[in-house]
């Protein structure tokens, strides 16, 4: 090449490096509430004193967003679990 080949980003894929760190951080605030809600509130032991247990926010085409670290195990199969449910249910999800 004699002179540089001119590329044109996508609409909508600058993103605010600022914004998108906010936005990171409260989804992932949110999932880690989510999982100490549910360690306060629970009665199983397992749950309660073992944390075996994972929470995290999806959006609505059942893609993860944010997960909050506690048993990572049980992401890998939770996003097909959404998108099953979501699917299921279809129109009766708002």
């Amino acid at each position: 090449r004699i002179e540089r080949k001119h590329r044109q980003a996508a609409l909508g894929t600058e993103a605010d490096p600022v914004m998108l760190e906010v936005f990171n951080n409260l989804f992932m605030s949110i999932a880690e509430q989510m999982g100490v809600t549910l360690q306060n509130t629970a009665y199983s032991v397992n749950i309660k004193e073992r944390l075996d247990f994972s929470c995290a926010v999806f959006d609505r085409h059942g893609a993860l967003v944010a997960n909050a670290p506690h048993m990572p195990v049980h992401l890998g199969s939770m996003d097909r679990s959404v998108e099953t449910v979501i699917r299921l249910n279809s129109g009766d999800i708002h």
